[in-house]
């Protein structure tokens, strides 16, 4: 995921830009990602800043309307391969030491 600092720098640039004082210049921005897959890079930093550094801690993140995809595109084909990421990114999927998951030996290249 893109480190807040990221998104607000292009809300600047493009207000700057094209001179107009609303979010983003006024344009829509579309923005993809999963959050639940990988936060914000923050090198030595505390879970708070890695936290802070997430676009949702954002201001602008109020202006942001939430689209939920409903099917996975890339796993349409194989249904053991997307039940087994639902569960991961659902917290369902049983961990061993810790957080650790097994994958299991069908996705998995000898």
């Amino acid at each position: 995921m893109a480190n807040r600092k990221a998104f607000e720098t292009v809300d600047r640039t493009f207000r700057d830009i094209l001179g107009v004082d609303l979010p983003f210049g006024g344009k829509i921005m579309i923005l993809g990602g999963d959050f639940r897959q990988v936060l914000p890079i923050v090198i030595g930093g505390t879970k708070l800043q890695i936290i802070n550094a997430s676009i949702v801690q954002s201001p602008l993140w109020s202006n942001v309307r939430l689209l939920h995809l409903s099917e996975n595109m890339r796993a349409q084909n194989d249904d053991v391969f997307s039940d087994f990421l639902l569960r991961i990114g659902n917290s369902d999927e049983p961990t061993i030491e810790g957080d650790m998951i097994r994958i299991p030996d069908c996705m998995t290249i000898p």
